[in-house]
């Protein structure tokens, strides 16, 4: 398996996190409270909710490529009009340009390799880490960042463009073989969705309410799950994605349950929370055979988009603690639960 396109578009993925992050923290230092959770919510309507519309029409007869490099470029025009005045329109494309580049380059990943979590790992990892550095920068000041964004940007088109002959662009150009343990029932999809949240919720609640503007912490955290889905991929491809869960769950409800306020307990416990995301998305493209853009779509953005609204309710911002120890214990109760249905499936 040639691993140059899928570490290009997980490149791609990284630079369009890291100025989405970069864009987010600079908006926050500049808008009043109110202002800055009403363009977060926004954002987050269009990266992650903005998701599920583009799988929809990149479910039939899309051409792949184009859609990423529709998606860089659209990145590149954010990163240009972020040194304007226009913030609200800045944030629209670069949400659009987002929500494109996680289904298009996250679809071509599986269409690559279906049954390769170490694979869709490379593309998903980067992200994460992205995101952390992006959002320090921006907190931090750093000038020139939209210029290097937009060299860098090119600079993938280029190298893409390269690497594209030895891939096919076409969509679901590879058959998913399905094993007879998938062929599960919606109630399957529910719960891996509602693990998902799960996940996403409790990272949230990482960033938000303990890491806060420790930008030492948050850059660790931020790293170790980025090193938790790239191991995590290959290793659930070695071991398997049921003997993995079984493993990586648990341990990571006890070190992030019980030890979170150690850092280096924290990061072993993001990384090992982070490492079933390579696992859930082959997952759901199962559940959805020969349709990866929908499963693409529901899990690196619906289901983060429902993980972050619990955020903003004043409940969540009043016991963070206590809802950081509950999901904790709810988490691998939800995926033994899915380790038992499918079984019996």
């Amino acid at each position: 398996m040639k691993l140059l396109l899928p570490v290009l578009l997980g490149t791609a993925h990284a630079l369009n996190d890291f100025f989405s992050g970069y864009l987010l923290a600079v908006i926050s230092k500049n808008f009043s409270a109110n202002t800055t959770t009403e363009m977060l919510l926004l954002y987050g309507a269009l990266a992650f909710g903005g998701q599920v519309p583009v799988g929809l029409m990149l479910n039939k007869n899309a051409n792949l490529k184009l859609a990423v490099f529709l998606a860089i470029i659209l990145l590149i025009l954010g990163a240009s009009l972020s040194h304007t005045n226009y913030s609200i329109l800045t944030l629209v494309v670069v949400g659009i340009a987002s929500a494109l580049l996680h289904v298009a380059g996250g679809t071509w990943i599986l269409n690559i390799a279906p049954d390769r979590a170490g694979i869709t790992g490379i593309f998903v990892a980067p992200g994460v880490a992205g995101l952390a550095l992006g959002g320090v920068l921006g907190s931090q000041g750093i000038l020139y960042v939209p210029i290097y964004t937009i060299v860098l940007a090119f600079i993938l088109l280029i190298a893409i463009w390269k690497a594209t002959p030895k891939y096919s662009t076409n969509y679901n150009s590879v058959d998913v073989q399905i094993s007879p343990e998938f062929e599960t029932h919606d109630a399957i999809m529910l719960i891996i969705l509602t693990a998902i949240c799960l996940r996403s919720l409790l990272w949230d609640i990482i960033n938000i309410y303990y890491v806060g503007r420790n930008y030492t912490l948050l850059l660790a955290t931020g790293f170790s799950a980025f090193t938790g889905k790239i191991i995590g991929g290959f290793i659930s491809d070695a071991l398997g994605w049921r003997r993995w869960l079984q493993i990586s769950l648990p341990l990571s409800a006890l070190l992030l349950g019980f030890f979170g306020n150690n850092a280096i307990a924290l990061c072993l416990g993001v990384a090992l929370l982070q490492s079933t995301t390579p696992i859930m998305v082959r997952l759901m493209n199962t559940v959805f055979p020969g349709e990866p853009s929908i499963a693409i779509a529901l899990s690196l953005g619906l289901g983060i988009l429902l993980a972050g609204i619990p955020s903003f309710l004043p409940f969540f911002k009043e016991n963070a603690h206590l809802v950081q120890i509950s999901l904790c214990i709810a988490l691998p109760l939800f995926g033994w639960w899915v380790v038992r249905r499918l079984k019996k499936s």
